[in-house]
């Protein structure tokens, strides 16, 4: 039971604070625990910091699973039809979980590169391989560019997929069940425009 209060605990905190600024004493009065109590657990802030980044990853990949069965089946599925699918499930996982969604943007945009690197290894490299043999595949079947170099498509599907909700929010749009639908289309503009661009013309702006 007091290990559950710790966890709730810290994901109040590194939900409104950055690994940096989150204070155990914080998650200690929050819990209404003692450090003896906490060390007993949790061998101090990082290891607890990553046991909650498993849990947030294992409750949001179930909770995923469990609402769309075509996750798990992605032949022939393109790369930016898997990321609608991922973005709108995240969307119905923020609304039921809102707690663990606030916590995994923070977990995105933490800056400290060690801690990033620890948060990576907890997840797993599953994700990015995941997402690399789609980039290989689409690059293959001519979906995607080839004239562009593969770690630059990688890096920019990952900010996107990580920043979608900073871009709402600069916009002014609410995460909220009310503006579902204002959402979805957002998802579908933000995903033609990865796909398209915006520009008609074929011009060159670097060069290979």
């Amino acid at each position: 039971m007091k290990r559950k209060d710790i966890l709730d605990a810290a994901l109040a905190e590194f939900s409104t604070h950055d690994y940096h600024r989150a204070s155990i004493n914080s998650i200690i009065e929050r819990s209404n625990t003692s450090k003896g109590t906490f060390y007993h657990y949790f061998a101090g802030k990082e290891a607890l910091y990553l046991e909650l980044i498993k849990l947030a990853s294992q409750e949001k990949l179930k909770y995923m699973k469990a609402t769309d069965r075509t996750l798990d089946t992605t032949n022939d599925v393109s790369v930016f039809e898997m990321m609608k699918k991922q973005m709108e499930g995240a969307f119905r996982f923020g609304m039921a979980h809102p707690k663990l969604a606030k916590f995994a943007v923070m977990v995105a945009n933490e800056t400290n590169g060690r801690i990033r690197e620890a948060a990576q290894s907890v997840v797993g490299s599953s994700v990015s391989d995941y997402l690399e043999q789609m980039i290989d595949r689409e690059i293959a079947s001519g979906r995607i560019r080839d004239d562009v170099p593969k770690e630059f498509i990688l890096e920019i599907f990952g900010y996107m997929m990580t920043h979608f909700n900073d871009f709402m929010a600069h916009g002014d749009i609410t995460i909220s069940p009310t503006n579902e639908e204002t959402i979805k289309k957002y998802i579908g503009y933000y995903l033609d425009f990865m796909e398209h661009g915006l520009g008609t013309a074929k011009n060159q702006w670097y060069k290979p």
